[in-house]
């Protein structure tokens, strides 16, 4: 168990150059999430999620800079 906090569920959304990035079954998506606290606001949170997405249409990375509030 772990303690409540005012965080639910999220999405992020990837805004990539207004294209879809198209998978199929067998397509392989690597990356990092990195998560810390916002250093103005101790209940918010920072994100970045770097991918890079390698399929049979589709080579592609990604970078996004999120904050949870």
């Amino acid at each position: 168990d772990a303690p409540y906090t005012h965080w639910k569920q999220t999405l992020f959304y990837f805004d990539h150059d207004d294209e879809d990035i198209m998978l199929h079954k067998g397509d392989k998506i690597t990356g990092k999430l990195n998560l810390r606290p916002n250093p103005k606001n101790d209940r918010d949170l920072d994100f970045d999620i770097d991918f890079t997405a390698q399929g049979q249409q589709t080579q592609t990375k990604y970078h996004g800079e999120y904050r949870m509030h």
